[in-house]
């Protein structure tokens, strides 16, 4: 498997990286590499680094990604929580390589057809390394496993002329460089590349209780720690952020539908109390949406067939599924049970580690 991810963004994907590093130890996952893209990319990427060296993949490459469109010093200024992390120069980040070498290094020495893409950030990285590489692309790749979306009207999938999947624009990740999105969707499906696209229904119905935070938190590990304190800045940004005007720049393109509305049915169990966005948000959550972590599960072959029940669509000859069709056809088989095993794989890992280095001092 290679990755693609955006780190320090918001907390799934660092709770993925948890269930990743569980996944290496029992041997359920080869992990590759490791892009971070979205700026500050350097900086993601060192963090990603620094992360996966405290959950035992510390012998997983880390590459530095593009920034998906967004400017560097903007990114750094704004979201100063993503940041406030103890162990974030625990790998120099001088050490770390360009991902676009990095993707290429890795797919030449790859057998045929051997290797997973897991997208679970903007689609700028894995667009470029198509259009630039695209046969070796095909040759490599069995199959892209995407956090993305593509259009839907009633309950069914939308086609272009040529029969072909749309990205669809309101998906964050496709929306960070939709572009890039729209090609690499489109091109994936003209090369007969099969696709796992994830899409934010099916996240929504399994979604985590808040209490995984309080027990990663209560492992002692510094990623657990860090989780807490993080999703509470995060959840709290959030907040704010719905509240503001769709062409508000602060928004950091987040879709027009994410109002505070939606915020309250998506975390805090559709309760409101006339909250403003100046207030406290965090004693109200209730639960979260993993969409990262079901990502990485619909990778998986084994996980696949056990939760899931993606809607099938066949184009230009190839299948490829589609995990969470509508809010009725979610795609998840057991939501609470999915929802149990994402929480429990996380807090095993941090715990095992965290025994771990306690053994160490």
């Amino acid at each position: 498997m290679i990755s693609i991810t955006d780190v320090g963004k918001d907390p799934d994907d660092e709770c993925t990286l948890s269930v990743l590093g569980n996944f290496t130890l029992q041997g359920l996952v080869h992990l590759l590499a490791t892009v971070a893209n979205l700026a500050p990319s350097k900086r993601r990427a060192q963090l990603t680094a620094s992360t996966m060296a405290l959950l035992g993949m510390n012998g997983v490459p880390v590459g530095i990604g593009t920034s998906c469109g967004h400017k560097e010093s903007e990114e750094i200024d704004r979201d100063d929580y993503q940041w406030k992390v103890p162990y974030l120069s625990l790998v120099d980040s001088k050490d770390l390589k360009l991902g676009k070498d990095l993707l290429v290094k890795k797919l030449v020495v790859a057998k045929d057809n051997s290797i997973t893409l897991l997208l679970i950030s903007g689609m700028t990285d894995a667009a470029a390394l198509f259009r630039n590489h695209r046969e070796l692309f095909v040759e490599k790749i069995r199959e892209v496993v995407i956090m993305g979306g593509i259009e839907r009207k009633d309950g069914a999938v939308v086609f272009d002329t040529d029969g072909d999947m749309i990205a669809e624009s309101r998906a964050a990740n496709n929306a960070f460089d939709f572009p890039a999105a729209s090609y690499l969707y489109k091109e994936l499906q003209v090369m007969h590349v099969p696709m796992w696209v994830l899409c934010k229904e099916a996240a929504y119905a399994a979604p985590v209780s808040r209490a995984v935070y309080d027990e990663l938190a209560l492992t002692g590990h510094p990623v657990g720690i860090r989780l807490k304190e993080m999703q509470c800045a995060s959840v709290s940004h959030l907040w704010k952020r719905v509240h503001m005007a769709s062409d508000d720049p602060r928004r950091e393109k987040l879709p027009a539908p994410c109002d505070a509305a939606w915020f309250l049915k998506t975390f805090c169990g559709g309760i409101d109390k006339g909250l403003t966005a100046s207030d406290e948000i965090w004693p109200e959550v209730v639960s979260f949406n993993m969409y990262d972590p079901l990502t990485l599960l619909v990778a998986l072959p084994k996980y696949r067939h056990i939760y899931f029940d993606p809607h099938m669509v066949s184009v230009r000859g190839v299948e490829h599924g589609i995990v969470g069709l509508s809010a009725q056809a979610h795609g998840i088989k057991y939501p609470k049970a999915v929802a149990s095993f994402i929480h429990s794989q996380m807090v095993e890992a941090l715990d095992i580690y965290s025994q771990a280095m306690a053994l160490a001092i």
